[in-house]
């Protein structure tokens, strides 16, 4: 069966050479994540606080069951903030590594974004942003069982590494925001065998990637609000696809989500805020195409902590008891 399995990897590795599929790393909880898709994110801080230092640690664990151990992995780390008394300049760096049977690409980016401010009480920004990095694509021939060993396109297997830029356009205020980004503008390519390059074969580019994403979160009450979002994706030759969702605060503590993906999975999603700052979400996808026959379903969780450079608008602690005695 793990021979089947490395076999049909395999073929869909490289039926896909030459082609534009969809590459970049999926995330169901892509309003948490959202530098993920757009480097104008960076600089943005949280709806309560634009001077904060946000951070994200994310785990995705697709189709779980499907592939016997092949499932698509997606372990991403990202850090950004604004670094300047007007919170015109955003900064920020992210590090992803995703893995599907033999293949995996690891990935570094910086981003810079350009905060400019439309409104008199600087309330409301349009940013622009660009990032750079590096991207190492790597095929691992011992974990591909060919039935032609000496298959060319395969060889022993081999990694490298090659430069890509993107661009984004975010739209913000403090209840609303509306971006577009165009990724991998550079589409380079990958050769990723000794025999590939000696016979031209096996070249993976990477494809041109266009997101476009909205959100606003209504205020229901003083403990209540409700935050429906969309991420839309454009991928040339492949079919366009979105995902849609909304989820419900509760005092700006504690949330819970539905979502949908076209063709894909329904997504339930919670999230608590522990400490100052101190947030974690986790996410469960019901399948809903075809795969869902032989996956249980896919699994993701984030840790998040956002610093803020202004104390008195540290998050309370949920549970400090002791502060709440100090009020009485």
């Amino acid at each position: 069966m793990k021979k089947l399995i490395y076999i049909i990897a395999a073929f869909l590795v490289f039926h896909t050479l030459n082609t534009n599929a969809q590459q970049i790393h999926q995330l169901t909880q892509y309003s948490l994540n959202d530098f993920a898709f757009n480097p104008a994110v960076v600089g943005k801080g949280t709806p309560q606080d634009y001077s904060t230092i946000v951070t994200r640690a994310s785990y995705r664990r697709q189709w779980w069951g499907a592939f016997d151990g092949a499932e698509p992995t997606t372990m991403f780390i990202s850090g950004h903030g604004n670094f300047s008394e007007k919170k015109s300049v955003g900064l920020g760096a992210f590090l992803y590594s995703d893995k599907t049977g033999p293949t995996r690409r690891l990935g570094f980016q910086l981003a810079y974004a350009y905060h400019i401010p439309l409104s008199l009480d600087r309330s409301h920004y349009l940013s622009l942003g660009i990032s750079g990095g590096l991207i190492n694509y790597a095929l691992t021939a011992d974990e591909l069982d060919p039935y032609d060993i000496n298959d060319s396109a395969i060889g022993n297997g081999d990694s490298q590494t090659r430069g890509d830029a993107n661009f984004g356009a975010y739209l913000y205020g403090p209840n609303y925001w509306v971006g577009f980004s165009a990724l991998q503008l550079i589409q380079s390519e990958f050769r990723l065998s000794d025999q590939a390059v000696a016979n031209d074969l096996a070249t993976i580019a990477n494809a041109r990637h266009f997101y476009g994403s909205f959100g606003y979160r209504f205020d229901l009450n003083e403990d209540f609000q409700l935050e429906p979002s969309a991420l839309l994706k454009f991928v040339k030759d492949i079919p366009f696809s979105y995902e849609l969702n909304a989820k419900a605060y509760y005092q700006n503590k504690y949330w819970a989500g539905l979502g949908y993906r076209s063709e894909d999975a329904v997504m339930l999603m919670l999230g608590i805020a522990l400490d100052r700052g101190l947030n974690i979400a986790y996410s469960f996808d019901l399948i809903t195409s075809d795969i869902k026959s032989t996956a249980v379903g896919s699994h993701e969780i984030t840790i998040g902590y956002d610093i803020s450079k202004q104390s008195e608008t540290l998050k309370a602690k949920p549970f400090d008891y002791s502060r709440k005695k100090r009020k009485l």
